[in-house]
C-alpha cells in the first residue's frame, strides 16, 4: 500500500574534491620492494631481452617473494634510513611553512611580495622581516 520514496530515487554520490598538494613538500621514501626493483629491473631486462615490460616486474615480484628476510634487510634498512630523512624534511618544511604564514602575517604582504622576498633572499639578509 505504501512505497517507500527513498527507495525510487537515485542517489548521486557528492563528488569528492581533489587535494592540491604542495609541490614543495618532501617525497615520500620508496618501499623496499621498490629500492630493490630501481636496483635489479636493469640486469634483470639485460638477461631477458625479449621480455616485455609487464613480464620483467613480474619476474622481478617472483624473485622477490622468494628472497629470505634476510636478504630483503638491506633493502628494509635502506628505507628505514630514508624515511628518518623524510620525517627529518617533512618537520623542516612545517616549520618551514609557519614560519612563512607567520612572515606574511606579519607583513600583511601578498602571496606574490611574499614569493619575491623568498626568491631573492631578501627574508634571509633582513631579520626585522621575520
Amino acid at each position: 500500500m505504501f512505497t517507500n520514496a527513498s527507495k525510487n530515487q537515485t542517489e548521486v554520490p557528492e563528488p569528492t574534491k581533489k587535494v592540491v598538494k604542495d609541490p614543495n613538500a618532501p617525497k615520500r621514501p620508496l618501499s623496499p620492494y621498490i629500492l630493490f626493483c630501481n636496483e635489479k629491473r636493469e640486469s634483470v631486462k639485460i638477461l631477458n631481452p625479449n621480455q616485455t615490460s609487464q613480464m620483467i616486474s613480474k619476474m622481478l615480484g617472483d624473485i622477490w617473494n622468494s628472497m629470505s628476510s634476510l636478504e630483503k634487510k638491506r633493502y628494509d634498512d635502506m628505507f628505514q634510513q630514508q624515511k628518518l630523512e623524510y620525517n627529518q624534511k617533512v618537520l623542516d618544511y612545517e616549520k618551514q611553512k609557519t614560519d612563512l604564514a607567520s612572515i606574511k602575517d606579519e607583513h600583511d604582504m601578498s602571496q606574490f611580495d611574499l614569493a619575491n622576498c623568498i626568491m631573492s633572499g631578501v627574508i634571509n639578509h633582513h631579520s626585522n622581516l621575520r
